[in-house]
């Protein structure tokens, strides 16, 4: 028997791991040093913003008294795009090779610890489900076969930090496992990821920047912009696969879906789709949320725990019940609204109770 455990990861593991990938250490590192008066996009950039998502969707907002030329447009956010690229490939370098041993530690210390973050009452459940999942694919001719663990990361980020301290592309997959996986009752786990996917490119490839759809461009915006920002229509302009690939590992090949260091927020709108159609496609699925907390007192006020999960519950919600496809889906395959929601369990964490699951590595 196989469990599969995909995790879903962002800007959040790079700044964990004290690489400066932030969009205020490229605007104080590089963009406040490297003047790019002539370019519009650059002029537009400031300090206010503190997010890259905050960035994709001010771009997004630049209109036609911005601009007059969409072919102006097109090279100045390529040139954005060309410097970034340029900057997080110097992080990158920083970035030492794991050794063998090295990364099936990592791996090894990073699934025993996925239910870290997870409130007691919700430890039990995920604890409940492992233990269901594994009876349930009990075949009595096998009773000497170890169930095993297979681990896949889809990474939002352009860094190659997971590849470095994980596992490579080029490794061949062995079926080796390491270790004892207690928290699964027994379960192994391969020596490395099975995939490690980039959603949205990588320093080596293609970068995928912009918005999750037409809705979030300015309405006074060029005429055919919307192909330069709209994400969907960059993967297929630059003839990417990632984010089919990506669709296919997290919609119909996950048992588990871990969302750590990163927010998923409109302009990966997308992601929180196919994270509910994970849940409808695999009735067996659960999904949990590590929900970064700056105050660590939260855990003393029951109402804040409260909101914190009703917040991220709803975020899912919206996205189900405000998409069609996605309705038509749970009526179809008979599923109901609130066993999918009672599926997605919020883990809590700040700056104090946890280090983002032990995937902190030594970068050096």
């Amino acid at each position: 028997m196989t469990i599969n455990i995909t995790i879903m990861t962002g800007n959040g593991l790079d700044l964990t791991n004290k690489l400066k990938t932030s969009y205020i250490d490229f605007y104080e590192n590089y963009v406040s040093k490297f003047k790019r008066t002539s370019n519009k996009i650059y002029n537009f950039l400031n300090t206010n913003m503190e997010l890259w998502k905050d960035v994709e969707k001010s771009i997004a907002r630049l209109d036609a008294m911005d601009y007059t030329s969409l072919a102006q447009f097109v090279e100045d956010k390529d040139q954005l795009q060309n410097d970034l690229g340029d900057y997080l490939s110097s992080i990158d370098d920083q970035i030492a090779v794991g050794t063998y041993d090295e990364r099936r530690t990592n791996l090894l210390s990073f699934v025993n610890h996925v239910n870290e973050n997870l409130l007691p009452a919700d430890k039990i459940i995920f604890d409940d489900f492992l233990l269901t999942r594994r009876l349930s694919g009990r075949d009595d001719n096998k009773m000497n076969r170890i169930p095993t663990v297979v681990s896949r990361f889809l990474t939002f980020n352009y860094t190659h930090l997971l590849e470095k301290k994980l596992g490579y592309f080029q490794d061949k997959h062995s079926e080796e496992t390491i270790g004892d996986f207690e928290l699964l009752h027994g379960y192994k786990v391969l020596p490395i990821p099975e995939k490690i996917v980039h959603a949205h490119g990588s320093i080596d490839d293609s970068f995928i920047f912009g918005v999750n759809d037409s809705s979030q461009i300015a309405k006074g915006a060029l005429k055919g912009v919307d192909r330069y920002l709209v994400k969907s229509d960059l993967q297929k302009m630059a003839r990417s696969n990632n984010q089919n690939l990506s669709t296919e590992v997290l919609a119909t090949q996950s048992d588990i879906i871990i969302v750590i260091g990163l927010s998923l927020g409109d302009t990966d709108k997308y992601w929180r789709e196919m994270v509910v159609a994970s849940l409808i496609y695999n009735p067996d699925s659960i999904v949990i949320v590590n929900k970064y907390v700056k105050d660590n007192r939260f855990l003393r006020s029951p109402a804040v725990i409260e909101s914190i999960i009703r917040n991220v519950k709803n975020n899912f919600r919206n996205v189900l019940t405000s998409n069609p496809v996605l309705m038509g889906y749970l009526k179809e395959y008979r599923r109901n609204q609130k066993d999918l929601m009672n599926r997605i369990l919020v883990a809590p964490y700040t700056d104090v109770t946890s280090n983002i699951g032990n995937l902190k590595f030594d970068i050096g």
